[in-house]
Parts: structure tokens; sequence; C-alpha cells
């Protein structure tokens, strides 16, 4: 199943190289098998970094996926050759200047992840009112930034969010070149299901708009690279576990404008 997975992405991104993440699932079989598929990785700490070499990935398809490093953590990448990471903060950028100053640094900004099914921009992505102040700390600190990462939210349903990114990204391309820098990598994260969901765009429908437009943003000359975790990972394994009990739940709910009221039942299920 991985490698029809494979196939397919290969067949509607054929620009765009995936790096599987990680964080999603771990399992070695799999990190093994995406290995031998050429495929990157996306690691978000120094032990994701650390099994996925001891299994043979090539340091130069990692990227250290995490705006937040842990010192040691990025002192391990440093050592074992991983140079591209991503960033959303001052406070990164003097850390990264004092143990990694020699790192090749994507920008991560914000996206609107509200069609996502967990959205990520509580905790990551710099909003677009705060990129000149972080480019021009970098270029103060004559650190090295090639790029721009993003992520929409995992399991996304929302075609305009990857476009509106891609746009954002294209502005910061601009600016960074105005500054000096030279940006040819982006990453446009993750969020593709792995498997079709009735009522939502399929992966074939997204991937159409978002390759039409990585292609009439960004030339040739710009590697592209994604972050896909569910969508390798979904259709592979199936998750059994023990239901130690259950207990049916009622709830009362009153309807706005007739105030008619209704119990609605659920069922909890104790794993």
């Amino acid at each position: 199943q991985l490698n029809l997975q494979h196939e397919k992405w290969k067949t509607y991104f054929p620009r765009i190289q995936p790096y599987y993440a990680v964080k999603c699932n771990p399992d070695i079989e799999i990190i093994r098998y995406l290995v031998s598929l050429g495929l990157g990785f996306d690691c978000a700490s120094g032990p994701e970094i650390q099994l996925v070499l001891n299994h043979g990935a090539d340091p130069s398809k990692i990227i250290y996926a995490h705006p937040c490093k842990q010192i040691s953590h990025l002192k391990f990448a440093a050592d074992c050759g991983i140079h591209k990471m991503t960033f959303d903060n001052i406070d990164e950028l003097y850390k990264i200047k004092i143990h990694y100053p020699d790192a090749k640094l994507l920008l991560r900004i914000l996206t609107d992840d509200t069609k996502a099914k967990w959205g990520l921009g509580i905790k990551y992505g710099a909003p677009m009112s705060e990129v000149d102040s972080l480019l021009e700390t970098a270029k103060m600190l004559r650190l090295n930034i090639v790029g721009v990462s993003f992520h929409v939210g995992s399991g996304c349903s929302s075609v305009s969010a990857y476009q509106n990114a891609l746009r954002n990204s294209r502005t910061i391309f601009d600016r960074a070149k105005e500054l000096g820098f030279n940006c040819n990598l982006l990453d446009i994260g993750g969020g593709f299901f792995g498997v079709h969901y009735s009522g939502k765009p399929s992966f074939e429908e997204i991937a159409s708009v978002i390759r039409d437009e990585v292609d009439s943003l960004f030339k040739s000359d710009v590697q592209v690279i994604a972050e896909p975790g569910r969508y390798y990972a979904t259709s592979t394994l199936t998750l059994c576990c023990q239901v130690v009990g259950r207990k049916i739940v009622s709830e009362q709910s009153c309807d706005k404008n007739t105030k008619a009221t209704a119990n609605k039942k659920y069922i909890c299920k104790y794993l």
C-alpha cells in the first residue's frame, strides 16, 4: 500500500518531493520502506532524526521541522549534518546563531487552519505582520534563510488555505530577495488525507490546485518539498485496542428558533 500511495504522489505531484512526517507514525517498518523508496523525512526532534538515520535515511533529505528546538537536539542535528530547519520567532534565531550558525533556515509562517481536523496555528507559524522583523533580524545575525515553510493543519479540507499560504510564501520570497537572501526552497507542509472522505475534496482535486499554483508562482529552480504523514500511514495500518467499558450519555439540546428540546444520546467508550 505504501508503494501505491507513493506512485500516486509522484503522478499528481511530480515536482514536489515528499518528506514523511515521522511524528505521524514512527513505525520502523514504515520508515525502512520509505527509505527504500527514496523519501525524505520531516523530523521534529533529535530522537526522530536518530531513528531515520539508523535505518538509512540520507541526511541531505531530512528537515528538522520544529520552530522551537531543544539546544541539545539542535547540536545533534549539526553533528549529523542536518542543515535544513525551520524557525518562526526571534528567540530561535539567536539560539541558532549560537549553536548552529551555518544552518539553512526556512521561515515558517502562520496559515488559516480552520478547515483542518487538527490545527497547528496556535503553536507554530509567524504571522505576516512579523515577517519583516524576522528577516531583518536574520540578516543582522548573518544567518542563512533559504526558504519558507507552512502547514495548513492535519487533515485539511480547504483548497484555498493552500492557495493563500502559497501566495504569502511568494511575497516572502520577494521580500527576502530585497534583503539579500537567496530563497530556493519551499516547504508546503502536510495535511493530505490518506483516504477519501465523503464531502471532502479528494487528494487529486487538492493536488491539482496546489500543482498549478506552485508552477505559476515559483520557477523551476525553486525546490519544493512537502511533509505528508497521514497520507502514507493511514491506509497501511489499523490500530487495534481493547474497549474496557462503555457508557450511554444523554444530552439535552434546544433549537434556538422553535425552542423545542431534544435528547441526544452518545456512546462513550473507555479504552
